[in-house]
């Protein structure tokens, strides 16, 4: 008789519910994570903005007066981008360091509890590859991967209604071309 040598799929709620236990004890700084990946296009989107104002205020009327202090502008505005990215990259790495950590910490917990005829039963390579593919896997899904799922959502939105903003009717022809 023939059994399925593949495991059982799991869903991403399942995921979710069996290992937000090693995120919740950081989900304040999970939502500071979110809260900086959202500024970031917010922030590509006033460089945007500024980009038209010196088209529009300085190329086309050829008046390099406003030139300075759009320039000074756009130097602040960069400063304030390495800020936010930086601080958000730091805290980014952290959180992700720390879930994989206390993740490959409950797998070495739950190793030493079994039974020692199963580590012998067992091929050492499949125990190191759970305890270190797998973890990696499961945190990029649900630490990394949910901040950039959030992050690109958030620019996409964010993008859109600036173009729109900024300019209507190219914005409605450039999408209706994408």
């Amino acid at each position: 008789r023939l059994t399925n040598p593949l495991p059982r799929a799991v869903t991403a709620r399942e995921m979710v519910r069996r290992f937000w236990p090693y995120a919740a004890p950081r989900r304040g700084w999970m939502l500071l994570a979110l809260a900086l990946s959202v500024v970031g296009p917010l922030l590509m989107t006033v460089e945007v903005w500024l980009f038209k104002i010196v088209v529009d205020e300085v190329l086309l009327p050829r008046d390099f007066c406003p030139l300075r202090g759009i320039a000074a502008a756009y130097i602040g505005l960069t400063r304030v981008q390495e800020t936010f990215d930086g601080s958000d990259r730091m805290l980014s790495t952290w959180l992700t360091q720390r879930f994989l950590v206390d993740v490959r910490r409950g797998v070495l917990d739950h190793l030493q509890r079994l039974p020692l005829d199963f580590l012998t039963r067992s091929r050492l390579g499949d125990v190191l590859t759970r305890v270190a593919g797998d973890v990696s896997a499961i945190e990029s899904f649900l630490v990394s991967g949910s901040t950039r799922a959030v992050s690109y959502a958030v620019e996409l939105v964010v993008f859109t209604v600036a173009l729109f903003w900024i300019q209507p009717l190219l914005a409605a022809v450039s999408l209706v071309v994408t």
